[in-house]
């Protein structure tokens, strides 16, 4: 399943995940259970310091929510291509 991350910050109006903070996604991954599966952070969303807009960490982010958070490098194709090599596994 996807699961939208509505853009607190900015308004839902907002779908750029670039512009989505790590506020935004701890509010999603705190409700999400122990066994949600693959969960991806797209790498857009994060500085190159490890912060989101709203100078929350990567690792603030990643505690908030189940094991193996994990973030997406380059485009949704990329993203796509990784998760279907780990389906074959």
């Amino acid at each position: 399943d996807v699961v939208p991350v509505e853009n607190t910050l900015y308004g839902k109006g907002i779908t750029v995940a670039g512009l989505l903070s790590g506020g935004d996604f701890t509010r999603v991954l705190g409700a999400l259970s122990a066994d949600a599966g693959s969960i991806w952070i797209p790498d857009v969303a994060i500085n190159h310091d490890g912060l989101f807009l709203d100078d929350l960490t990567l690792e603030e982010v990643l505690q908030s929510g189940p094991p193996g958070v994990r973030v997406a490098e380059g485009d949704l194709g990329e993203l796509l291509w990784t998760v279907a090599e780990e389906a074959k596994l």
